[in-house]
């Protein structure tokens, strides 16, 4: 009896350290990730009306097949201080081209540059720059959503005039639908543990301004806009490999 224990333990031993050998870097794996990303973009077409260079942050989760088929789903908070405010608060200025609170004081009044996005994407990566076949560049178009505002800031300061629903009036509300392209070295290393991303993507979104009412342009704008923003990504790739976890003691 403990000499066929010992026979059979010695069998699993064996198998279990010879499924860790199997070597990663020189077999295509299929694999779901989590990223985390950060880019960075400068506005073209209309985006550029109200905005300057900007940035997201985000995340996203990929599956990855041994054909090297990559899907993913991804979302992202754009922030910046880029904003063009001129004409904004014409009506509430003074001559000096100030806006005073509600005591009759000269106010500080920030403009900032917020929004979001959701994109699903499919992209082939072609396993070069690297001998791990699950590492390469990848190419990838996507097909979202993107929202942006600008969001106007005066907390040292009461003015009712942006205050509640009135600061809707000026926020510039704009969403619509979204294409993306994106070129992305995806590294992964031999032993599982070093993972990351770096590319360039392009956006181009189809969109309308949201409010019914700008107070700056003294009614709706009912314009078709065309946003565009190019820039640069960096990411972090946390896999979620499948295999059993002896694998990541015998690489």
């Amino acid at each position: 009896m403990i000499k066929n224990s010992i026979l059979t333990f010695t069998f699993l031993l064996g198998s279990i350290m010879l499924f860790g050998q199997k070597d990663f870097k020189n077999t295509s794996e299929n694999f779901s990730a989590i990223h985390v990303n950060y880019g960075a973009f400068v506005p073209s077409g209309d985006y550029d009306e109200y905005f300057g260079f900007h940035h997201q942050i985000g995340g996203a989760y990929s599956y990855k097949t041994k054909s090297n088929f990559i899907f993913s789903f991804d979302g992202n908070f754009i922030f910046g201080n880029q904003v063009d405010s001129q004409g904004m608060l014409k009506h509430l200025r003074t001559e000096d081209n100030n806006v005073l609170d509600e005591d009759g004081q000269l106010s500080t009044i920030l403009f900032l540059h917020r929004g979001y996005s959701f994109f699903a994407t499919a992209g082939k990566m072609l396993p070069i720059l690297n001998r791990n076949p699950n590492s390469g560049l990848t190419f990838s178009l996507g097909l979202g959503y993107l929202s942006h505002k600008v969001r106007v800031e005066h907390q040292n300061n009461r003015i009712y005039a942006l205050d509640g629903a009135y600061e809707k009036g000026y926020d510039r509300k704009t969403t619509g639908f979204a294409l993306s392209q994106q070129i992305t070295y995806r590294h992964h290393s031999d032993n599982k543990l070093a993972n990351f991303s770096i590319g360039v993507a392009a956006y181009q979104a189809f969109t309308k301004n949201r409010r019914l009412y700008n107070f700056d342009l003294g009614g709706p704008d009912n314009r078709s806009r065309v946003d565009l923003s190019f820039g640069v990504t960096i990411g972090w790739i946390i896999p979620m490999y499948t295999r059993m976890a002896s694998e990541y003691f015998y690489d």
